[in-house]
């Protein structure tokens, strides 16, 4: 078993100490699919959930998932959050319509009283092309530093994308960055790699290297305060999770998951 660097220790616990703080306040939850598709389950919940909660999809539609069961984690439960573990998992199970989710994925969800108030975006995932040069120059001036690097994602409707960049490393920084693009602001969340482990910079055996089909828009929303979205960035051990909200010019992390899924 691998073991997670010093940096990106850090950056696990900090993801579980957000996702803790957040989850009373925030009308999101992230769940996992079996394999078929048509039951998902909530492992890092065991109490105070809707009993009906809706699957947002990344086309903008969603579905709506009805209660089955609360469950204790049973004994052959390997650890892993997987499609092949699902019925060892602990947690609380929802039922989905047929034909609605894919196997074993990860899926947002949100319950009924606040969906009026995020108006699902349309994710449209783009096959990594560069970004404009024109994007690029203001990326640049923004952040200070030079783009080795660029991938469009996904575009978010009919004015706004989002975008993989990795900046020019330096002597103490290895930085790369989730971009929101728009016509009028940028938006980043930003990746502090490791600059003394070239093997796992961003993720534990990564090689060094920031791979763009590692990186999925699960869903994304407009709300009142602007753009949230939910990515999910997978890698060697697992998958991590993230509900992001713009604020000024970055994403302010509001909720997240890990699924551990190593060796199996």
């Amino acid at each position: 078993m691998k073991f997670l660097h010093p940096v990106l220790l850090s950056v696990f616990i900090s993801f579980s100490v957000s996702s803790a703080t957040a989850a009373e306040s925030s009308p999101f939850y992230f769940g996992l699919s079996n394999a078929k598709g048509d039951q998902v389950i909530l492992y890092n919940h065991d109490e105070n959930i809707p009993g009906q909660l809706h699957a947002i999809l990344p086309s903008g539609g969603n579905c709506l998932l009805t209660f089955v069961e609360k469950r204790a984690r049973k004994p052959e439960d390997t650890g892993r959050q997987t499609a092949k573990n699902f019925d060892n998992l602990g947690g609380v199970v929802f039922q989905a319509p047929k034909e609605c989710l894919a196997g074993d994925r990860t899926v947002v969800l949100i319950d009924s009283d606040h969906l009026d108030k995020h108006t699902p975006v349309p994710v449209k995932p783009d096959e990594f092309s560069p970004v404009d040069s024109a994007d690029i120059t203001r990326i640049e001036s923004a952040k200070k530093m030079k783009v080795q690097s660029s991938w469009n994602l996904a575009g978010l409707g009919p004015d706004a994308t989002i975008a993989l960049v990795q900046f020019l490393p330096q002597r103490n920084k290895n930085i790369a960055s989730l971009v929101l693009i728009t016509k009028k602001h940028l938006v980043f969340e930003d990746y502090r790699g490791s600059t003394k482990n070239n093997n796992s910079v961003w993720r534990v055996d990564d090689g060094g290297i920031l791979n763009p089909r590692d990186f999925q828009i699960l869903a994304a929303f407009r709300t009142p305060s602007g753009i949230e979205l939910i990515r999910a960035w997978a890698g060697f051990e697992g998958e991590s999770a993230a509900l992001l909200r713009e604020e000024g010019a970055k994403f302010l992390t509001v909720l997240t998951q890990y699924r551990y899924w190593v060796g199996l």
